[in-house]
């Protein structure tokens, strides 16, 4: 069993009532909270420190995960890199409709200027392009293998 002690009781009980965690507060002055995290116990006991001082004007106390915390961030990086992967084809489309073709590198350099709303990686772009050409809406000149020209 450990104990943790907490600077005010307001603090701890607008805490632990936020996140649901207290069960039972019994006459001895204690607040038994229920935890149903691995890391802590349900019979761990949460005791205010009247002394504690600390020099720091801020305290930081880690959050509980949830569990799947992890696989969400994992899904939501997915959908963003998705959606960016869209979005530099789609500025890449839109810039060759423009032009009709265009050298790799002025394309590359367009295509970053165009996403101001987050900085794409050059790698990527030219993933997009591949992609482009695969599908055919690009091809690659016969002569010039640096030179794009938009076909659709």
């Amino acid at each position: 069993m450990r104990v943790l002690k907490i600077v005010s009781f307001q603090k701890l009980f607008s805490f632990a009532n936020d996140f649901g965690l207290i069960s039972a507060s019994d006459g001895s002055g204690e607040l038994k909270l229920d935890i149903t995290s691995s890391k802590l116990d349900s019979d761990d006991i949460f005791v205010v420190n009247e002394g504690f001082t600390c020099p720091h004007r801020k305290v930081k106390i880690p959050v509980i995960s949830q569990g799947s915390g992890a696989t969400e961030d994992t899904q939501r990086q997915e959908r963003v890199e998705e959606d960016r992967s869209i979005a530099v084809e789609a500025a890449v489309v839109r810039i060759m409709k423009a032009r009709r073709q265009l050298v790799h590198q002025q394309l590359v350099s367009e295509v970053m200027q165009q996403l101001n709303f987050f900085r794409p990686n050059p790698k990527i772009i030219k993933q997009r392009i591949e992609h482009l050409i695969e599908r055919e809406y690009l091809e690659r000149d016969g002569e010039n293998a640096q030179l794009y020209r938009y076909l659709a």
